[in-house]
């Protein structure tokens, strides 16, 4: 609990602005069972309402033996799954890939709350539209972005969201992902992704120990191309205390 913010893990929702502080007390107060998952794991909410509270997850399809494409990178404070809205049953899994814990409220309580409090809804819809365009995002880089624009254009991303949920400061987060898997994403074998890292360690724009990393902003965003109104609910350096 952060007692500056209200719970770390409504803090996406808080920073679309579209919720008073009663909204997100009122949200804090459901019944949510907390899930540990276990690195390269795969789980699934089905229609609870799953916020992510720690680790790092994708959403991946399954095309055959050893074939996957991830879909979509989860992160703390956001919704794992929109099956809750949707009432289908999902065309991905969710993979852990490191050790996360997520928090779950059943689908009745989520309605019951939504009904008395309906920006809570709004709130829930603009995190799904923006997923949507993170994915479209995706599907663009994949297509029409260079190697190095699109690795760039992912870390330009990671840092914005982390950054919005208080886990980057500066252009510095840490990142759990190897590169194959970040190759997966990107559509570019390990080795490629190794080839464009070094590059943009080269021109200054990246510097890494571990998993920590380092971006110079300005320069990252000129590689990639990247402007961040897809991403914003309201923006990533959202209000640090509530009014009320």
């Amino acid at each position: 609990m952060d007692e500056d913010f209200g719970p770390l893990i409504f803090r996406r929702l808080w920073c679309g602005r579209k919720l008073k502080p009663e909204d997100v007390e009122a949200l804090s107060h459901l019944h949510w069972v907390p899930q540990s998952i276990a690195a390269k794991s795969t789980f699934n909410p089905g229609t609870n309402l799953c916020i992510l509270a720690s680790g790092l997850a994708v959403r991946q399809r399954a095309e055959g033996p050893g074939v996957r494409q991830m879909t979509a990178v989860v992160l703390p404070g956001d919704t794992c799954s929109y099956e809750f809205v949707t009432g289908s049953a999902p065309t991905t899994v969710l993979r852990a890939l490191t050790d996360c814990k997520a928090m779950q409220a059943s689908l009745e309580d989520v309605v019951s709350l939504v009904e008395q409090r309906p920006a809570i809804l709004q709130a829930l819809l603009s995190h799904l539209a923006v997923d949507h365009a993170v994915t479209e995002e995706l599907v663009t880089s994949i297509s029409t972005r260079s190697a190095l624009e699109r690795t760039a254009h992912f870390l330009c991303e990671l840092e914005f969201r982390l950054r919005r949920m208080g886990l980057a400061n500066n252009g510095q987060f840490s990142l759990s992902m190897t590169q194959a898997e970040i190759g997966v994403y990107l559509g570019l074998s390990a080795v490629h992704v190794n080839r464009t890292l070094q590059e943009l360690r080269k021109r200054g724009a990246l510097s890494t120990r571990g998993n920590r990393l380092t971006l110079d902003l300005e320069q990252m965003r000129s590689i990639a191309g990247f402007v961040p109104d897809y991403l914003t609910e309201a923006t990533a350096d959202a209000p640090r205390r509530f009014d009320a």
